[in-house]
């Protein structure tokens, strides 16, 4: 039956499907967030015996050689990592912080951002639908190692609940028109021979869940990784000019952070031939503090890092979006390489800007569509 507005009626013994077709259907996407409702009764004879309201949209999401199609229209992701994070709430759901939060990544231009590392609220998942914003919805599995999985029976074990954390997250969110990926997991030992099947496995589960997303594992393993060609996009997490590679003063242009980026994404693309997405990158920065030259921690340095990666991975025509680590900073255990905290937001704790966000929001404003040339290298 073909409806704008109406009803069908199902007599119902056990599991039942219908179809309808909506006519001249608007299409669901980036900051066109057209949702429909779908409200199911449950009668006997009369009367209403359950009632159930579900929203969704309609749009297509799809991976074809080094793109990413939204309805069909090449994509790029702008946006961040985030956590569910705050001062005084901490750990944690709170509607006026999702709600904070999705203004600011409108502000700064962002159109997408990754569940890290953790399924959200359905209720942030809602807002999402209703404000057009891409999510990438990630199960709760960080670092999965495998040298402690070396017993079967642990392996096991380890697989089955990896895999009803991920069935329960696809059942949820099935009809979430923002959600555009699953991510099964995050920086796990993914250079160990045990993670091939472990990993082939789950993809291939997924995709029997949910055939109409890409599915997608961020990994932080470069030259040996054994398991990103299970997947439809590569994530990457990848932190030079921080962790290695850092600036050192004046003259340093970052040219060693630089060329370890560009060697890492062209390593990945040339082995697996599957479009990149950066899912993480960046340095900590003490809001406030300012250093000329631009030193590590500072506001200059994690801007100057951020903007120059930027470039070069805008190079890599492969790559289909740029996360920042973080969107804001977020409390951590107390431990030496921390200041109160992880401090890569490019917002504080309490949802003020850094330098960078500016800058960020300067070089957001005009969307990248990923078909245009590259620009050249710096």
């Amino acid at each position: 039956e073909q409806v704008d507005e109406g009803e069908q009626s199902v007599l119902v013994e056990g599991a039942f499907a219908c179809r309808f077709t909506i006519e001249s259907a608007e299409l669901w996407g980036v900051n066109a967030p057209n949702l429909y409702d779908a409200h199911i009764q449950l009668l006997r004879g009369e009367d209403v015996v359950d009632a159930y309201a579900q929203r969704f949209g309609i749009r297509t999401v799809r991976v074809t050689g080094n793109r990413l199609l939204l309805n069909e229209e090449p994509v790029y992701l702008q946006g961040f990592g985030r956590h569910e994070d705050f001062p005084i709430v901490g750990r944690g759901l709170c509607h006026a912080v999702n709600v904070r939060d999705h203004e600011l990544l409108k502000w700064v231009h962002a159109n997408s951002y990754r569940t890290t590392h953790y399924p959200y609220s359905e209720e942030l998942v809602a807002l999402a639908d209703e404000q057009g914003i891409l999510l990438i919805a990630e199960a709760p599995a960080v670092s999965v190692n495998f040298d402690h999985l070396q017993d079967d029976r642990m392996r096991q074990e380890c697989y089955q609940n990896h895999a009803s954390a991920l069935t329960e997250l696809i059942t949820r969110d099935c009809n979430a028109p923002s959600v555009i990926a699953w991510s099964v997991a995050n920086e796990a030992t993914t250079n160990r021979i045990a993670a091939k099947e472990y990993f082939s496995n789950l993809a291939a589960l997924v995709r029997s869940l949910d055939s109409t997303r890409p599915v997608t594992m961020v990994t932080c393993k470069v030259e040996d990784d054994l398991v990103m060609d299970c997947f439809d996009i590569v994530g990457v997490n990848f932190y030079p000019g921080w962790y290695h590679a850092p600036g050192l003063g004046l003259d340093e242009s970052f040219s060693r952070a630089k060329e370890s980026m560009r060697h890492a994404l062209h390593t990945l693309h040339a082995k697996f031939h599957k479009p990149i997405l950066v899912s993480e990158f960046g340095a900590d920065c003490i809001a406030g503090l300012h250093s000329l030259p631009a030193e590590q921690w500072s506001e200059e340095y994690q801007s100057d890092l951020i903007l120059t990666l930027i470039d070069v991975i805008r190079e890599c025509d492969f790559v289909i979006g740029e996360h920042v680590w973080n969107f804001a900073d977020f409390r951590t255990a107390q431990n030496f390489p921390r200041v109160g905290g992880n401090k890569k937001g490019a917002f504080t704790r309490d949802r003020q800007p850094k330098m960078v966000a500016h800058l960020l929001r300067r070089r957001w404003a005009v969307p990248r569509y990923v078909d245009a040339p590259p620009p050249a290298p710096r």
